[in-house]
């Protein structure tokens, strides 16, 4: 799923005070995935090839949630969050990351 376009449906993002530095994706605004990975929390998260923001050194880059896009073109995003929810799955099992923070 890797470049797959998606539309931001939601610019109200969880913890961005923590963040100021960072750049977040606005409503309404197309963005093509980089990156998909499972957080240390499950879910799924997304980075954009339109956004790259820095790590710090408390953390690494930031991950955007899933729930907040939509594919380019659906009304829904349920049919990529599953393709993606599969792809990450695979990529968690083939290549682990510690941890991510989301978004």
């Amino acid at each position: 799923m890797i470049g797959t376009r998606v539309v931001c449906i939601t610019d109200q993002w969880e913890d961005r005070h923590k963040h100021p530095d960072c750049t977040f994706p606005k409503e309404g605004k197309s963005y093509t995935i980089r990156e998909a990975l499972r957080t240390n929390t499950g879910r799924i998260g997304y980075r954009l090839a339109e956004i790259i923001n820095p790590g710090n050194p408390k953390c690494i880059e930031v991950a955007f949630s899933s729930k907040n896009f939509r594919s380019e073109g659906e009304t829904f995003g349920e049919e990529i969050s599953r393709k993606l929810e599969l792809e990450c799955e695979v990529e968690s099992i083939l290549n682990p990351e510690p941890w991510s923070q989301l978004l």
